[in-house]
């Protein structure tokens, strides 16, 4: 997955980094306590990136002014949307901070509550700054209570997946609270990566930060966190976090590994991995394929999976070396892991970068599809459906017609031919 940083190391560590096209929903009681986080992404962008702000919340001369060390005057443009909103000050700056803060182009929304404008404008924004662009929408919160829940969604419905074809990054900011469960359902439902901040400390002026989903992203990165404190000059400094299920298994390893007596390059030899690797996998840095995990387990002479006569065992076992290697279209190359008579078919594909062709298997069997890695795009019939690391697909009658990558690096992809 090609990545962006968030311009917090731990937090790039923890999420596996940004993925083009990620739309951040970051929740928390008061948006002011998501603005560090917006510091930091900004920072990323200087000298480098486009980059938008939309700014519903705070008048120009305020958002300039928290933000004029890290924005770049030629290359951030500034929609406001305060001026004439409905929190405007009778005399509002317009187009520079307070202070010595250098101007930035700033457009003026002059009628706010008109979603079709603001509509306009943001889609005219996107085909002006182009590709891989930096967003914050300061805030969704104030986008409903200027047009209602539904419109406010309607808005987020239409820009989401512009923005993702646009292989940006895009924070959304919302007030946690202000919003009816559904808005907050359906929003989760839509957008790839949920952040929630916690503002109530575990400790005097800690602060805890929980991602809530993370489509897209390494499996185990849903339902972890960090605490963190803010500085004096308004920087992030995490504390610790909390371990999630790839560094639990890593300990479980480390700790069965100690109690059988092996060393890592001992334990490393027996199931095919460099000590190195093994190393990485008991820290919790990097996780283990299926077959080299059973291998592992089997090692250490832990049971896995369900017991059975040793004469008849209840398992197929495909050894690495046993599979087949496989082209079955243009773009599209691989290997058969397991093959059984009663149709099931397990492969895994790897689809060429800026590719396109049509469907690898003329077959009526149930498919099952996982994105191991990269994006990829499945056309069935006249429909299209983009596909990220982590996401599945099952198709029951409805076939795939045709594929498209269009990211700039290989999809791997786990597909399931089903027994009829």
């Amino acid at each position: 997955m090609e990545q962006r940083s968030t311009g917090i190391d731990p937090l790039d560590e923890l999420l596996g980094g940004l993925g083009v096209g990620d739309n951040v929903v970051w929740q928390a009681a008061d948006p002011a306590d998501i603005e560090p986080f917006v510091h930091a992404l900004l920072a990323t962008a200087r000298g480098t990136t486009p980059l938008a702000y939309l700014s519903l919340r705070l008048p120009p001369a305020t958002v300039l002014d928290r933000f004029h060390d890290v924005w770049d005057t030629q290359r951030f443009i500034l929609l406001d949307g305060w001026t004439d909103g409905p929190h405007a000050a009778p005399d509002p700056a317009r187009g520079t901070a307070a202070g010595s803060s250098p101007p930035a182009l700033t457009r003026r929304l002059r009628d706010p509550a008109d979603m079709e404008q603001v509509n306009r404008e943001l889609a005219a924004i996107e085909d002006e700054l182009g590709p891989g662009a930096r967003y914050v929408f300061d805030d969704l919160t104030t986008m409903q209570r200027l047009w209602g829940p539904e419109p406010a969604l309607a808005l987020f419905l239409r820009c989401c997946p512009r923005l993702y074809e646009q292989r940006t990054v895009a924070y959304w900011l919302v007030e946690r609270d202000a919003h009816p469960p559904t808005f907050r359902s359906q929003l989760a439902d839509i957008t790839q990566v949920v952040v929630d901040l916690n503002p109530v400390p575990t400790e005097p002026g800690e602060q805890t930060l929980q991602v809530v989903k993370a489509d897209g992203h390494p499996a185990d990165v849903t339902g972890r966190s960090l605490r963190y404190v803010v500085g004096d000059h308004g920087e992030v400094e995490v504390l610790g976090s909390a371990p999630g299920a790839r560094a639990q298994i890593g300990q479980q390893v480390r700790a069965q590994r100690i109690a059988a007596g092996l060393s890592q390059a001992e334990l490393a030899r027996r199931i095919g991995v460099s000590p190195s690797a093994l190393s990485q996998v008991e820290r919790g840095r990097h996780g283990l394929s299926g077959e080299t995990l059973t291998r592992l387990w089997a090692a250490l002479g832990i049971p896995f999976g369900p017991t059975g006569s040793p004469a008849s065992p209840p398992y197929r076992l495909a050894r690495r070396g046993a599979h087949q290697p496989l082209a079955p279209g243009t773009g599209i190359h691989g290997e058969t892991v397991l093959h059984e008579p009663s149709g099931l078919a397990m492969h895994v594909l790897t689809f060429a970068a800026a590719g396109s062709g049509r469907r690898p298997f003329e077959t009526k069997q149930p498919e099952l599809l996982l994105v191991l890695d990269g994006v990829l795009e499945l056309q069935l019939g006249q429909t299209t459906h983009t596909l990220q690391q982590g996401d599945a697909i099952l198709l029951t009658s409805q076939p795939v017609t045709g594929w498209r990558n269009p990211a700039e690096e290989p999809a791997r992809v786990l597909w399931l031919l089903l027994p009829p």
